[in-house]
């Protein structure tokens, strides 16, 4: 009878052991779990930051787009207006010559 309370109390205490291992092993994965949770809302915020700077640069790359569109126009009406200038300026200068040559004519 000795004998079989002695192996209770061995089986017991085994069982136990066994017991707060599993404990010990439950607490470690209930804090990687917790660990990958906040791991991932920090990789979700990341990714809402990205997102939004992503957007910041499109409306940039809109509004310069839009802008440079202007600029163009500004700068195709500057260019048609001294190509004029330049028309005006050579047909003056033939004029000068065709009087000049006139002139010396008379």
């Amino acid at each position: 009878m000795q004998e079989d309370l002695n192996r209770h109390k061995e089986e017991n205490m085994r069982l136990q052991s066994k017991l707060k291992e599993e404990e010990i092993e439950q607490a470690a994965a209930g804090n990687k779990l917790m660990d990958t949770n906040a791991a991932r809302k920090n990789l979700e915020l990341e990714g809402d930051a990205l997102n939004s700077n992503l957007g910041q640069k499109l409306r940039l790359m809109d509004d310069l787009s839009k802008e440079r569109v202007i600029v163009l126009s500004d700068l195709h009406q500057a260019n048609n207006e001294l190509e004029r200038l330049n028309r005006q300026h050579l047909s003056m200068n033939h004029e000068n010559i065709d009087m000049e040559t006139h002139i010396q004519r008379l």
